[in-house]
């Protein structure tokens, strides 16, 4: 096939014609859980003030180059949305003056909004154009970032402008609004915003690996064992069926958690309401020690509290060894009580070497951008997928050239047999799944 390097205007063009499948993604949507609004401020030099509700951050002369809020605790998991309208006025340095970041500790800004001289909105470092002529005017924005999808998704006024894929170096994230990159000398800018309002993915059933967030290590059934009574451990995350968790929500809003392996469900050894009582497996029952709530942390993680003790799903002693055995604790805050849990992880989208599903397989896709490099990393050859299957919900873009470019079909649902369609059978080089 022809190679064509084309540029991410196409990707762009193609998602925005998806925008109604897209805005599901926004708040006005299903899926999200409001945050308390808990804020730490960056400042070098500006100033800040709110009057009924419209927060004005000024950046005056060479000393006052930010004054931000970012949002506590910083994400290390899930999604988080950040809604808001902003009015940005007075004079802008050519840089432009950025009025939304999200920031990945260790590496850097991961993505900002920025305003230039001309009344521009974009986003950097990719240069999407959001709207233009918006000084003085009032804009909303919608800003998606996905730790799971590696991706950070921008409306502005409810349509799709932009979406960045960026890679996880497994850190925390910032997100943060206000006013950075001051105008210089004698001059002022002024950011304005209104309305904030931020939300976090809820929990959903789902098939998935349960990692601890101190020790990195995954929850764990030894050795694939099928027996009742198996403690369970913490071990190195190695993709097994014995690290899958399978979530069943009870119509007491509690979970059953069953291990993809052995088909044992998590419970507490002998029902015990002790602390420090050790984590087993056993055949579900419907007893109370075999269920369990799933509670958001603000950071994206989850706190597992047993419903027959009240007690959280416990790393003793903050462990971070392998073969560590898990048990039940009261509630200390502590990261060792704190789970990455992430429905996506083991759930994805399949692609086939063969019709009806045969062939080779490739590895399971998370939602993101994949180019054909990205592609043959996960076992996809170029130009050798003939039929694939899609979770439900999710939309896959297929295109015909390296960089998403060329022809594109996009799929919402299993299909069999690429060849009943023009063009695509053995073509793919590309993908966007969202």
């Amino acid at each position: 096939m022809k190679m064509i390097h084309a540029s991410r205007n196409l990707l762009l063009a193609a998602i925005m014609a998806m925008a109604v499948t897209q805005i599901s993604r926004a708040q006005i949507g299903s899926g999200w859980i409001p945050l308390p609004i808990d804020k730490a401020i960056n400042s070098d030099g500006g100033t800040y003030n709110n009057s009924n509700g419209i927060e004005t951050f000024t950046l005056s002369g060479t000393g006052g180059n930010r004054y931000e809020f970012r949002f506590k605790p910083d994400a290390w998991a899930s999604e988080r949305q950040l809604e808001g309208y902003v009015n940005v006025t007075g004079d802008i340095r050519d840089a432009g003056v950025a009025v939304n970041q999200v920031y990945q500790h260790g590496i850097g800004d991961e993505h900002q909004i920025r305003v230039n001289p001309a009344g521009d909105m974009y986003t950097m470092p990719d240069h999407d154009l959001l709207a233009s002529n918006v000084k003085g005017t009032w804009v909303k924005i919608n800003v998606i970032h996905s730790i799971p999808a590696e991706t950070v998704w921008v409306y502005a006024n409810g349509v799709l402008k932009s979406v960045r894929p960026y890679t996880n170096f497994n850190s925390s994230y910032m997100l943060k609004y206000g006013a950075y990159l001051g105008p210089g000398d004698g001059k002022t800018t002024v950011v304005q915003w209104k309305s904030i309002k931020v939300w976090q993915k809820s929990f959903t059933a789902g098939t998935q690996p349960v990692i601890n967030l101190n020790s990195r290590l995954a929850m764990d059934d030894p050795g694939a064992s099928t027996q009742s009574g198996t403690k369970i451990i913490q071990y190195t995350p190695n993709g097994g069926n014995n690290q899958n968790w399978t979530f069943t929500q009870n119509s007491d809003s509690s979970w059953t958690i069953k291990n993809a392996s052995s088909g044992k469900v998590l419970d507490v050894s002998s029902g015990s309401t002790a602390n420090g009582s050790q984590i087993v497996q056993n055949s579900a029952s419907g007893a109370a020690s075999q269920k369990w709530f799933v509670d958001p942390w603000n950071d994206g993680t989850w706190r597992v509290k047993n419903e027959n003790s009240g007690k959280l799903l416990d790393v003793p002693g903050a462990s971070t060894t392998t073969s560590t055995i898990l048990d039940q604790w009261d509630s200390t805050g502590g990261n060792n009580q704190r789970w990455i849990i992430d429905p996506d992880a083991s759930t994805g989208v399949t692609f086939y070497s063969s019709i009806n599903y045969g062939g080779t397989p490739g590895q399971v896709l998370a939602k993101g951008s994949y180019t054909m490099s990205q592609l043959a990393a996960k076992g996809i050859a170029n130009d050798s997928a003939s039929s694939v299957k899609i979770p439900s919900g999710w939309t896959v873009t297929i295109y015909q050239s390296d960089n998403f470019g060329g022809s594109s079909w996009t799929r919402t649902s299993d299909t069999a047999d690429f060849t009943t369609i023009s063009g695509l059978n053995d073509t793919m080089s590309s993908c966007v799944i969202q």
